[in-house]
């Protein structure tokens, strides 16, 4: 099973993953945001909660928990930032 993984045709068991892990793949399996193309990039919208709000475009990735007014840099082209990570170990 590890080889097939390492090899890229097979699939990490739901086991190994943590429950982050499984919620955020449910999520964005399950269609649970819209997707918004504007001039400033595109904007995901949460549809059961419009005030979350992701953007992507090229100066990087940002969330918003107030609808969009503002944006915490989440990942740019300089790196990852650490102080978005909600659960897990780094």
């Amino acid at each position: 099973m590890l080889d097939d993984l390492i090899n890229g045709d097979g699939t990490i068991p739901n086991d190994w993953l943590n429950n982050a892990i499984i919620a955020a793949t449910e999520a964005l399996q399950s269609t649970q945001t819209e997707l918004k193309y504007t001039t400033n990039g595109i904007l995901a919208i949460d549809k059961k909660n419009a005030n979350n709000v992701v953007i992507f475009n090229s100066a990087g990735i940002g969330v918003s928990t107030d609808g969009g007014k503002t944006f915490a840099n989440a990942m740019t082209g300089a790196g990852i930032n650490a102080t978005m990570i909600t659960t897990g170990q780094i």
